[in-house]
């Protein structure tokens, strides 16, 4: 009897454990899907450093969410991680002197893979209402 009410606690205790993992997750990603709404809305006013300073913020929370990803052992954070490494990249390169039309042009698909592999992430993790919207 005692065995198996530790084998229970145990069970149960680890069940918990991955539940706050996942709640954490699922913070992160929010918090991730907030900074897309910011370069999303990046219109012809902005500048190219505010599409950086997007960039910056959409990255620091990238990096969160991979932290907490990889705590509920998920194999679709590293693409997560790769996409948004190469938008932080390509808008960290972009000319100063081009218009945020041409900015946003030249990331557009850096933006949609970040999204495309934040919904994937969202959705393997269990927080799939987390996820970016699926309209470009």
């Amino acid at each position: 009897m005692t065995v198996g009410f530790f084998a229970v606690m145990t069970s149960a205790i680890a069940h918990a454990d991955q539940t706050a993992k996942q709640e954490k997750f699922c913070a992160a990603i929010t918090d991730f899907n907030s900074d897309v709404r910011v370069v999303d809305s990046i219109g012809p006013s902005s500048t190219v450093a505010e599409l950086r300073a997007a960039s910056d913020r959409l990255m620091t929370d990238a990096q969160k969410v991979v932290k907490t990803a990889s705590k509920i052992k998920t194999p679709t954070a590293k693409q997560f991680h790769d996409a948004a490494n190469k938008l932080h990249r390509d808008v960290n390169s972009l000319p100063d002197n081009i218009t945020i039309d041409q900015a946003k042009t030249k990331v557009a698909d850096d933006i949609q893979n970040v999204k495309d592999a934040a919904r994937r992430l969202a959705t393997e993790s269990g927080c799939p209402e987390q996820a970016p919207p699926t309209n470009k």
